[in-house]
């Protein structure tokens, strides 16, 4: 059905397609879904091969390794196809049937023609996509079908990102809610490709939150407890009593240089003298260590509502 078919007519060839687009699109999905190929302007490939495309790629199987897969495959089943001519040629050689023995008789000796090159293109034509056809392919499925992934990614309300000592994202995960159990199976994963590589696994970790990603954490990498030192510390009975030292137990106090100042502003002006006296500071300095962080509201159309500079 989605064959194109040549006629090899010597005083006027025609060619022309096994389907028609239009037709194919006049018909009920359930039967427009049977069509086995997805085409393109001068090629196609396989449906099976499309809904394969996806989960390949997103689990480091890119469009040049799916290729050499690919040629891997038609490859073996060529073999596989000139194996079973060259078997049926020896056994019609060696036990010619009634026609054979009375059209040739039982001298003439049978000449098969030679089985048919792999990139032969008037016979066996071993055809593989190329990686940039493939990148096509999922570029333009995926521009398809980008509004129905824009709306489910609306649904999506965390974004768990996890780097290395080197701040390379070693996993990353979008999830509808902050719930722990979201990141749980790409830990898991994660600590398995730590194995079976033979890595050291993780011996800190740093988190904005540690109070409740703590148990989660020692869950999925238990060498975090190893020479760990548990110590309690005991909050104030009121919630807007200020912690003391005497609350705490032995750990140490944090305390500010006194060469550290802190200025807040909410009005635009000292906002704008404050980042003038931070640009300031590059003309006297050869060396300026700025930090950024920024606190927004996500249901009030990403607003901002604290900005954080630090700088030295």
């Amino acid at each position: 059905m989605t064959r194109h078919y040549r006629c090899k007519n010597l005083i006027k060839q025609h060619h022309f397609n096994g389907f028609d687009s239009g037709i194919i699109r006049q018909l009920p999905f359930r039967i427009r879904s049977d069509f086995p190929a997805l085409l393109t302007h001068k090629s196609g490939i396989s449906k099976d091969l499309v809904e394969l495309m996806r989960p390949l790629f997103q689990n480091s199987v890119g469009p040049v390794r799916l290729s050499k897969i690919l040629r891997i495959m038609h490859a073996e089943h060529y073999a596989g196809l000139e194996l079973q001519y060259h078997d049926a040629a020896c056994n019609m050689e060696k036990n010619p049937g009634i026609d054979s023995i009375l059209t040739r008789g039982n001298t003439e000796k049978i000449v098969f023609p030679e089985f048919s090159e792999f990139s032969d293109k008037g016979l066996y034509n071993g055809y593989v996509p190329s990686p940039s056809y493939l990148r096509y392919i999922y570029t333009s499925i995926t521009e398809k079908i980008r509004p129905q992934l824009n709306w489910h990614m609306t649904s999506l309300n965390a974004l768990y990102t996890c780097l290395n000592e080197y701040e390379e994202i070693r996993m990353q995960v979008w999830a509808p809610s902050k719930a722990l159990s979201h990141p749980a199976l790409p830990f898991n994963a994660l600590v398995k490709s730590y194995n079976l590589n033979g890595y050291q696994l993780p011996s800190l970790f740093y988190t904005d939150n540690v109070s409740s990603d703590r148990a989660f954490l020692e869950g999925v990498l238990p060498n975090l407890l190893d020479n760990v030192r548990k110590t309690s510390i005991q909050k104030p009975a009121n919630s807007e009593e200020t912690s003391t030292p005497e609350h705490n137990s032995d750990l140490p106090v944090l305390t500010l240089p006194d060469t550290a100042n802190i200025s807040v502003f909410s009005v635009p002006e000292d906002i704008d003298n404050a980042c003038q006296n931070i640009l300031n500071g590059l003309e006297t300095s050869n060396c300026l260590y700025v930090g950024f962080d920024c606190k927004w509201i996500a249901r009030n159309r990403g607003q901002l509502v604290l900005l954080g500079y630090r700088f030295r």
